[in-house]
């Protein structure tokens, strides 16, 4: 049977404050289009359907929209949605029972006093005979899977935690009963994986909030992972998968491939893999230079066209002091072409040198050579921390933005 395996959609994300609702769309069509083109018998949602607990009513329409074309368009036997950290596992459960009328199975939570099954779904293919068996493990949060005990600290409570996400799944795996193949979904931080972006990190102490892949995973024909937003295999086994974002989540993903995968398993639980690229529905692009070496690139990118989408575009000035003008400049620079600016950052450089990283830790050794600082004082504070990170501010530009910052607080604090 062929399944098709997607995760973290994270509908409703604001990207840096503009709404993606047709980039969403654009890459939902695609996998419907995959779907049908494919003949899958099964979709697989691996978590983070939605960005926020509590998504918007438009967001929740596009998702069961999606829901109700694979089905009835793209002619998907089956859908599996679990739910992710982001999601709320209630409204994910919810309207379960009505979504099964559609053949769309949805686990938002699975606490101690939900049974086994809950988590075990036959997998059918098209002609209606089962032939894998789902384990589909939401994202579990502490309160979950067991009980704290009083004055635990936050390294004994991370290891229970853990061990008890372990042996949850211990015992649905022991309580499958069949001999058909045997195929894993969970949406958790996996070990040995490369996390790749900042915006989905594990609570951990000492790396005790990685979840061992190969305790879940075991024999399992195939392993389909939520939670990173890096397309990637786990453990060096190519068939335990995270399928990667939706969408990029930060400029700082935009190097990431936008992908989902097709995986085919034979009676005999073997599995084949195909790896489906998503297009992108509109340009985005970061820019990092020197003033002179960034005018350049904005004047060389790329026309947008009428009807293209907007593009988007970071710049990151590299400049040994503020240019308040050039942030206006780049940016009409860049809509001349078609291009919108969402960010603009400026990058100081730090002016140490080897000697002087040698000569500040000796000083930092003797406490005796420290300046005298009166703490009560912002400004003498500021000016110092200015000349320990040997930032060059000729024209005065920080401690004026310093100074404003300062009134600014000066006065919500009187009003307090």
């Amino acid at each position: 049977m062929k399944i098709l395996h997607t995760s973290d959609w994270h509908l409703g994300q604001r990207f840096h404050e503009q709404g993606r609702q047709a980039d969403e769309e654009y890459a939902l069509q695609q996998i419907i289009d995959i779907c049908a083109q494919q003949e899958i018998d099964v979709l697989l949602l691996a978590g983070d359907v939605f960005d926020t607990a509590n998504p918007g009513g438009e967001d929740q329409r596009r998702y069961y929209r999606f829901l109700h074309r694979v089905v009835m368009e793209a002619g998907v036997q089956q859908v599996v949605v679990i739910a992710g950290n982001h999601d709320s596992s209630a409204r994910i459960d919810g309207p379960s029972d009505l979504l099964e009328i559609c053949r769309v199975h949805a686990v938002g939570a699975f606490t101690l006093d939900d049974p086994l099954e809950k988590c075990l779904i036959p997998l059918f293919d098209r002609s209606g005979v089962e032939r894998v068996r789902c384990i589909a493990l939401p994202y579990l949060r502490d309160g979950d899977v067991r009980k704290a005990s009083a004055g635990e600290d936050a390294h004994a409570s991370a290891s229970a935690h853990i061990q008890a996400v372990i042996q949850r799944f211990s015992d649905v795996r022991n309580s499958v009963g069949c001999d058909l193949p045997v195929l894993v979904m969970a949406h958790v931080f996996a070990a040995g994986n490369c996390t790749g972006d900042g915006h989905e990190r594990p609570i951990q102490m000492g790396g005790l909030g990685y979840v061992p892949i190969e305790a879940i995973a075991g024999d399992a024909a195939y392993v389909a992972l939520g939670h990173l937003h890096r397309p990637q295999a786990v453990g060096g086994q190519e068939h335990w998968r995270y399928s990667g974002c939706l969408l990029p989540t930060g400029f700082d993903e935009l190097d990431q491939a936008r992908e989902v995968v097709v995986v085919d398993i034979s009676d005999e639980g073997m599995t084949k893999y195909e790896r489906h690229a998503l297009t992108p529905y509109r340009r985005m692009q970061r820019l990092r230079d020197a003033p002179d070496a960034l005018r350049a690139a904005v004047q060389s990118l790329p026309a947008i066209t009428d009807d293209e989408p907007s593009a988007w575009l970071q710049v990151t000035i590299c400049s040994g002091q503020p240019e308040p003008s050039l942030r206006l400049e780049l940016t009409a620079l860049a809509e001349s072409r078609g291009w919108k600016v969402l960010e603009v950052r400026l990058e100081l450089p730090s002016k140490r040198t080897e000697k002087r990283t040698r000569d500040e830790k000796e000083e930092a050794d003797d406490t005796s050579t420290q300046p005298s600082i009166n703490l009560s004082d912002p400004h003498a504070v500021f000016t110092h921390l200015l000349e320990r990170r040997h930032y060059v501010d000729e024209e005065g530009f920080l401690l004026a933005e310093f100074q404003k910052v300062r009134e600014v607080m000066d006065d919500l604090l009187e009003r307090k």
